[in-house]
């Protein structure tokens, strides 16, 4: 049972990876593929995901901005993908502030509704408020 609904959540993963693919053609789309682009840390995308499949821990550090909190879940989330593993994959970041914000903008750079909506895969949760 477990492996059939990670098959299911695997196909529905690929479908929306897709989707964000195809966004990269539209001109709003290909204004933030760019932006994600020149983010510090993406340059960094394959020495993390290669430490991530030697270690068990990894500390990322870097300065505010550079994308440490909205890129690395989504270079994580999208090598699963790729992998065929991603209905296996559940990813949680913990911050001290500001995290439904952060939410919101992983939710649009990966063509989710907004966190806690129906549908959306991105959510989050601080004290009494979550979504």
């Amino acid at each position: 049972m477990q492996l059939c609904v990670a098959n299911i959540v695997q196909s529905f993963l690929v479908e929306k990876s897709n989707i964000i693919w195809r966004m990269g053609f539209t001109r709003i789309g290909a204004d933030m593929l760019n932006i994600r682009a020149t983010l510090p840390i993406a340059a960094l995308k394959g020495d993390i995901l290669q430490l991530m499949k030697e270690h068990d821990v990894l500390v990322v550090c870097g300065e505010t901005g550079s994308g440490k909190t909205t890129q690395v879940p989504q270079f994580i989330l999208d090598d699963m993908i790729e992998s065929g593993h991603g209905g296996y994959c559940n990813i949680i970041c913990t911050q001290p502030r500001r995290i439904a914000v952060v939410a919101e903008r992983v939710a649009d750079e990966r063509c989710e509704p907004s966190p806690g909506s129906d549908g959306s895969l991105i959510g989050y949760q601080v004290r009494l408020d979550s979504a």
